[in-house]
């Protein structure tokens, strides 16, 4: 994909939108283009300084006031007597005249029009480098947190630990424990130890493990590695879920490999090792989700559901009349589908724990761009608003002329008229 086009989905990827291919796509072209990723992150920085303004109310009375100084306003109508001979008989409006005076106008108006639009650019763009630069780091843990779908990232609370393990020249490793998440869910933790509750004692845990790697390989070396890479999650009894392979198109074109793979969780950890040996590990995330009580609630759900499915039975059977029978019957339906559900969603939770999410992307050395100066962001934000000036002159262009040659020719039978 190319700047351009990513550039139009940031938006959408940013609100998670976009369909599985498309956020594949995007991510492994930020990846390589720290251009792309510091529009995110300024789209990032944008969108959180709007949410932080606060919601003003207006005054419960200003409708009232507006409606009364409506009503009391004297209607600015032109009587009989200030009326023009002239202006009887014709329209009663004046064409605008488009002489020397009214095309200076005109241009003044829209120079004042691109003074304001290039300030604006440049002014969002300073505030945004000036004051919300700090929060860059906790944006980039919560955009990791989103991705791997938990609910915060920001604040390591109690039962959560996140570290810094590795650190290399492009990129980090970060690793993270989150072991609350979903409903019902209240497993402790105390640094790396699991603490246990009384319901969870004696159960082996269930943890959803998920993994992103970025591996940069040397020049042509993408499709040696990704077979080895696609060879390694079927080594271990894991499944390709997609795969993609682009180039790109700048002058370098290079090419990006991107796979979504699951691998057991018992075995996640020496695949990873074994991808990681492909080449220089540029990004390495991988965040831990605990379900062990979640799992346990629903295993007591569907053990007492079955007790209430044996007890209906009984009732069933010994059931006098056909009315009797056919209210049983509608309630062991509906035990059987709760039934039905919770151990659907057990299964998921089983299926999850054993099979781990790995993510993987293979770019080729000097793919990633460096990430641009200031300077260079505020020529581009220039060049973007005139960019977009043109683009809406010629947008308005056909209309323009259609009006303008209305124009003339009503001036034109005015004229003839008179």
């Amino acid at each position: 994909m190319t700047c351009r086009e990513v550039s139009e989905l940031l938006s959408a990827y940013l609100d998670g939108e976009l369909d599985r291919d498309s956020h594949g796509l995007v991510e492994a072209h930020l990846d390589t283009c720290g251009h792309c990723r510091a529009a995110l992150e300024e789209l990032r920085q944008v969108k959180s300084a709007l949410q932080s303004l606060p919601v003003v109310e207006p005054p419960p009375e200003l409708h009232s006031r507006i409606m009364e100084a409506v009503s009391q306003a004297p209607a600015l109508r032109p009587g009989p007597a200030e009326e023009t001979p002239s202006q009887k008989g014709r329209f009663r409006w004046k064409l605008p005249s488009w002489g020397r005076g009214g095309l200076g106008t005109v241009a003044m108006a829209l120079a004042a029009c691109l003074v304001i639009v290039i300030l604006s650019s440049a002014g969002t763009l300073y505030f945004a480098l000036r004051y919300f630069a700090p929060l860059a780091a906790n944006e980039e843990l919560q955009d990791i947190s989103r991705e791997f779908g938990f609910s915060s990232f920001s604040e390591p609370e109690t039962g959560v630990e996140f570290s810094k393990t590795a650190e290399t020249p492009s990129g980090s490793q970060l690793r993270a424990v989150s072991p609350e998440q979903s409903g019902d869910l209240a497993t402790e933790f105390s640094g790396e130890n699991f603490v246990a509750s009384p319901d969870t004692a004696g159960i082996e845990r269930k943890l959803i493990r998920r993994a992103k790697l970025t591996v940069e390989v040397p020049k042509g070396a993408v499709d040696a590695a990704s077979r080895e890479a696609i060879h390694i999650v079927r080594a271990y009894q894991g499944y390709i879920e997609s795969s993609s392979t682009s180039v790109g198109q700048d002058s370098k074109r290079s090419t990006v490999f991107y796979m979504t793979a699951r691998v057991p969780s018992e075995h996640l950890d020496t695949a990873i090792d074994e991808m990681s040996a492909l080449g220089v590990v540029t990004q390495s995330d991988i965040a831990e989700q605990d379900v062990t009580e979640q799992y346990v609630d629903l295993d007591a759900r569907i053990k007492n559901k079955i007790q209430q499915e044996q007890r209906l039975l009984q009732i069933m059977g010994n059931a006098n009349t056909v009315g009797e029978l056919l209210q049983v019957e509608g309630e062991l339906v509906r035990v059987r589908t709760e039934i039905e559900s919770l151990q659907g969603r057990q299964n998921l939770l089983e299926r999850s724990s054993a099979m781990s999410f790995l993510s993987v992307n293979i770019v080729e050395e000097g793919s990633r761009k460096p990430s641009p100066s200031p300077w260079s962001d505020i020529w581009e934000a220039f060049v973007r608003a005139w960019q977009d000036l043109a683009i809406f002159l010629a947008k308005i262009a056909p209309v323009a002329i259609l009006l303008a040659v209305v124009y003339f020719l009503v001036r034109r039978a005015l004229r003839k008229k008179d």
